[in-house]
């Protein structure tokens, strides 16, 4: 009778340890969309919606590589136009078992496999090493929107690491990983080379128009152009006037908001602001590249550049094709 309860509880024990193994190594297609790119601040019934929107443009991927007894499993990707949004799971010996944000790199980065056929088409006697030093490994990620979460149940990882990259480069990619680092703690050592197909992008909001706007002192500009993408936005425009060098340091030419659904949202890092003088004025445009979290263009009613809002059912939209 001891004998068969101490069998019952060591099975016990091993099926409650293998529901935990498989918990830790859970696959990509085992995680919903907020699970895999856990970035949302919203409500349970918004994270419905958010999900649904991250179905369409994110890519499953689910590739594991193993080095030195860390396996990393990347998940899958959420892009547009220009910016890549990577998911990955880590899991094994020796994990820093503390979340950061801000994350630095050394030898990371994504490259086209376009970019990388014509390179060596160029140089086709290349080695490895040479590529290295010449490509510097791609487009590396932004250290201020990458994130390390460590799972102290789990004892697993979950790194996010956003890349800017230029969809008109090609769906296939090359992502080399090695050295990632937090001030002095290492969080990953490598080298880790995945290759991945990313989904066509298709949910970029594209319009045209000639809408003029007055700034606080008079000038007009006049905003030609509006492309709208889940991770930002960009405002073209033109002006008739030639402005002194110091005015554009003010605010008065930065996007300040955004309006989703009737809520306003600032921009989680600093905006941009492109200027090229012409003969009659200058031509330009407003960049907001850091939303909180992504968004879904179809959803962004207006944006405010500096104190004055753009609606933008006052410009017309036009499909542009996948990009």
């Amino acid at each position: 009778m001891k004998k068969i309860i101490l069998l019952t509880v060591i099975i016990c024990v091993f099926l409650s340890l293998m529901a935990c193994g498989d918990r830790s190594a859970q696959s990509a297609d085992e995680l919903s969309m907020v699970q895999m790119f856990p970035i949302t601040n919203r409500t349970n019934k918004d994270k419905e919606i958010t999900e649904r929107f991250y179905e369409q443009i994110a890519t499953i991927i689910d590739q594991s590589q193993t080095v030195d007894g860390v396996t990393v499993t990347l998940n899958g990707a959420l892009s547009d136009e220009k910016n890549l949004l990577l998911s990955f799971t880590l899991h094994g010996r020796n994990l820093e078992d503390f979340s950061y944000s801000q994350l630095n790199n050394k030898d990371t980065g994504v490259l086209s496999k376009n970019l990388i056929d014509v390179f060596k088409s160029i140089h086709p006697d290349i080695n490895n090493e040479q590529f290295k030093n010449f490509v510097g490994w791609g487009n590396p990620f932004d250290r201020n929107r990458s994130q390390y979460i460590y799972d102290k149940e789990t004892k697993t990882a979950q790194m996010l690491l956003y890349f800017p990259y230029n969809s008109k480069n090609g769906t296939e990619y090359n992502l080399h990983m090695e050295n990632i680092y937090h001030v002095d703690n290492i969080l990953l050592e490598g080298p880790y080379d995945f290759t991945f197909t990313l989904k066509p992008n298709v949910t970029t909001c594209h319009y045209v128009g000639s809408i003029d706007l007055k700034t606080e002192d008079g000038k007009i500009l006049t905003i030609t152009t509006a492309t709208i993408s889940a991770f930002s936005l960009e405002i073209d425009y033109t002006c008739s006037t030639h402005y002194p060098s110091n005015w554009f340091s003010t605010n008065e030419l930065n996007l300040t908001s955004i309006r989703v659904k009737g809520k306003e949202l600032e921009p989680s890092d600093t905006t941009g602001l492109i200027i090229k003088e012409t003969e009659t004025g200058m031509t330009g445009s407003f960049t907001f590249d850091n939303y909180s979290e992504p968004i879904d263009p179809s959803t962004v009613e207006a944006v405010c550049i500096g104190d004055t809002w753009l609606e933008l059912t006052d410009l017309t939209p036009y499909d542009k094709g996948v990009s």
